[in-house]
């Protein structure tokens, strides 16, 4: 039979791509770097929070949008992560640590950081002016 086709990293970039196309997720990642472990509630606090301040950052989360976004996390988002081998979840403890993802997903995280913050500091210039009784 013929060869395998060489391993060019398409198939872990696809699945980086794949992984990080729910905010939840970025987020989710994002909160891990700075920290070594999180409890799911944790993540679900800082999750939901993020999430809200995109959408309106002068209303506060609901504790049923903290608990959707927690039962995302844990039924949908952590084992998706674990399959791609990018989070671990200890079962007995709850805590959530950063696995070692490979380099070309740090790249790709680090990036997409990156924009994500550009973006929330045009947002939160945006939202300024428009509370300034000056721009009324």
């Amino acid at each position: 039979m013929g060869a395998d086709p060489p391993d060019d990293g398409s198939e872990t970039v696809g699945e980086i791509f794949d992984v990080l196309s729910r905010p939840e997720r970025r987020l989710l990642l994002y909160y891990l770097r700075d920290r070594e472990a999180a409890s799911v509630e944790e993540l679900a606090t800082a999750v939901a929070g993020w999430l809200q301040a995109r959408r309106d950052p002068t209303e506060v989360v609901t504790p049923s949008e903290r608990e959707r976004v927690r039962a995302s996390l844990h039924h949908v988002d952590l084992p998706r992560l674990e399959a791609a081998e990018l989070v671990r979840r200890d079962r007995e403890s709850g805590e959530v640590a950063l696995d070692e993802p490979p380099q070309v997903f740090e790249d790709i995280l680090s990036q997409a950081l990156a924009q994500e913050r550009l973006v929330a500091e045009r947002t939160a210039g945006e939202t300024a002016d428009e509370t300034d009784p000056e721009n009324r």
